[in-house]
């Protein structure tokens, strides 16, 4: 019997342990729900040592000191440096977390075109 039992328990380890290798990789894009978008804005590519995250920061017009930061899901190494002047579209969404500086206005991002400038 207690052969039965543990043969169970193995076979349902096994199977939890499939499932979740199969959907639990993408839970970010999952739960990425857009709220708007951008199209050609120029920003500059920074890396945020907080969240260990490339990010790219746009200044808002007519203000002092705000800034729009759009985290992106996927950036490509070739954009992946500090002070890179960048065009870029996309679809944004909320971010997740509590880290947000005054002033400032935090984003995820899909870009659909990114370019150097």
């Amino acid at each position: 019997m207690k052969k039965i039992v543990l043969y169970f328990f193995c076979l349902l380890f096994l199977f939890t342990g499939t499932v979740c290798i199969a959907g639990c990789g993408d839970d970010e894009q999952s739960d990425f729900i857009s709220i708007g978008s951008v199209e050609n804005q120029e920003g500059e590519v920074n890396f945020d040592s907080y969240s260990k995250s490339w990010y790219l920061r746009v200044s808002v017009p007519g203000t002092i000191d705000n800034v729009m930061e759009y985290y992106p899901i996927a950036l490509a190494d070739e954009f992946k440096k500090e002070g890179l002047r960048v065009r870029f579209s996309g679809e944004y969404a909320e971010m997740e977390g509590d880290y947000k500086p005054a002033g400032t206005e935090c984003y995820q991002i899909k870009l659909s075109f990114i370019k150097e400038i």
